[in-house]
């Protein structure tokens, strides 16, 4: 609504808009003009932008969310308008960050924050690992157009869970999302019911097969050559157990910041049946609670993920029939192209070379 307008002399005239409850967002301006002759002009137009209304400093995202277990973890504030959030109008600063531990005193950390090249993303990593605590992020900020806003956001840090394969006595066909921290055999697969591991390489056909058992609590000792003395993410696994008991493993998570990067893992293929395992390239999905999870794939626009199938899984290769094994009914199953991978599982597929007798390998 503008007010009426005021003289400043020189034929120089100003108005003020008074912003009042309307939304932010482009606005217009028409002026209509006379003179002391009645000759009349009129400048802007109804629909033309002029200038931005910007009422308030729109709800930034945060992350982590509500839990990490990385140690010194990059905090983010983002105004950027991300999945689910209104973007914000104008450039940002932050006037005060504070960091307070549960029960602990509140630490300003203004001055380690960091800034994007908008000004609309702000990252913060503490330069002390955090404690195994609730933790208390405190932002204060102000936009260009001197909008002010003090938004909270409140996260755990806790110690990562050991991944659990759940093993029924018999035979099971299973692998792991991520490579385990030790990848010897006998600290992967540790439990005493376990009395054999089979692996099938299809890209040896005249030895595929790679076998390691033992009696009791003794070491694993190899059945072939080359033998079995490892256990990584990529392959599929037989695994003959006499009991009931899950199998604890710790596997290796997310990069945290300042880790190396990781590779990219990726199964290689020989023509025919291959048994191979699901992998979580975002090492996300490695944790207790994780078995038997649907595979997921971050978005490249890091809008949230999507469900990965059995066609989207081996997209990278010729692959004909999947088959994932049932201990408890102890028979295959056999998986649609539109079935969902799930995470701990073991697949048989078959693949074909493609045109020209390539072989690449399987890209999760």
């Amino acid at each position: 609504d503008a007010q009426p307008t005021i003289s400043q002399g020189g034929n120089t005239w100003t108005f003020e808009v008074a912003g009042g409850g309307s939304s932010g967002g482009s606005r217009a301006v028409k002026v209509n003009a006379t003179d002391l002759k009645n000759n009349a002009v009129e400048a802007g137009d109804d629909t033309t932008g002029a200038y931005i209304l910007d009422p308030k400093i729109e709800t930034p995202s945060f992350a982590p969310e509500t839990e990490t277990t990385e140690s010194n973890p990059f905090i983010t504030v983002d105004f950027s308008g991300p999945t689910g959030f209104t973007a914000e109008q104008s450039t940002v600063t932050i006037t005060s960050a504070t960091l307070q531990e549960e029960d602990g005193d509140e630490v300003d950390v203004t001055s380690q924050v960091i800034a994007s090249a908008d000004s609309k993303t702000f990252f913060f990593q503490p330069t002390t690992a955090l404690n195994n605590a609730e933790y208390t992020y405190v932002v204060k900020a102000v936009d260009a157009a001197g909008n002010e806003l003090t938004t909270t956001v409140t996260f755990t840090k806790s110690d990562r869970s050991d991944f659990v394969l759940e093993l029924f006595a018999g035979w099971n066909v299973v692998s792991v999302p991520s490579n385990p921290l030790v990848t010897d055999i006998g600290s992967v697969l540790s439990n005493t019911g376990i009395k054999q591991v089979v692996a099938f390489d299809a890209t040896t056909p005249s030895q595929p097969w790679r076998i390691a058992s033992k009696v009791g609590s003794g070491p694993y000792s190899s059945q072939t050559t080359p033998g079995l003395t490892t256990i990584t993410a990529g392959p599929g696994y037989w695994i003959e157990t006499s009991d009931f008991e899950d199998q604890k493993i710790a596997l290796e998570g997310e990069a945290g910041p300042g880790d190396a990067r990781p590779g990219l893992t990726t199964i290689a293929t020989g023509s025919g049946w291959n048994l191979v395992g699901v992998v979580d390239q975002s090492r996300k999905q490695t944790q207790s609670g994780n078995e038997g999870a649907t595979l997921t794939r971050p978005n490249a626009d890091g809008s949230g993920t999507t469900n990965v199938t059995v066609a989207t899984y081996f997209n990278t290769v010729n692959n004909g029939r999947a088959y994932v094994f049932n201990t408890v009914q102890s028979q295959f199953n056999e998986l649609a192209t539109g079935d969902t991978v799930t995470i701990g599982s073991g697949i048989w597929v078959f693949i074909s070379p493609q045109t020209g007798g390539d072989l690449p390998p399987i890209v999760p």
